[in-house]
């Protein structure tokens, strides 16, 4: 089966995109995956991230669970400790 030339402008282009099979971008791929159930709220210096049931029950976190937050090149990197 021959590759196939495919504009991609959006997201639901890249999802229509066929499963199991390869896509070659010689280019690269620019994009910025957003999780559309993640809530953020700022609030007196606080950032407040509801996270999709899916994310909590991936990572296993329970309401006892500590984190260690760190900012660097415009990304929030938490670890749970």
């Amino acid at each position: 089966m021959g590759m196939k030339k495919v504009k991609i402008e959006s997201a639901d282009d890249l999802e229509a995109l066929p499963e199991d099979e390869w896509v070659y971008c010689p280019e690269g791929l620019n994009a910025e995956f957003v999780h559309n159930d993640v809530d953020l709220e700022v609030k007196e210096n606080k950032l407040s991230i509801r996270l999709p049931e899916s994310v909590t029950k991936k990572l296993g976190l329970s309401k006892k669970d500590r984190f260690n937050a760190v900012y660097s090149g415009r990304k929030l990197i938490i670890e749970k400790v």
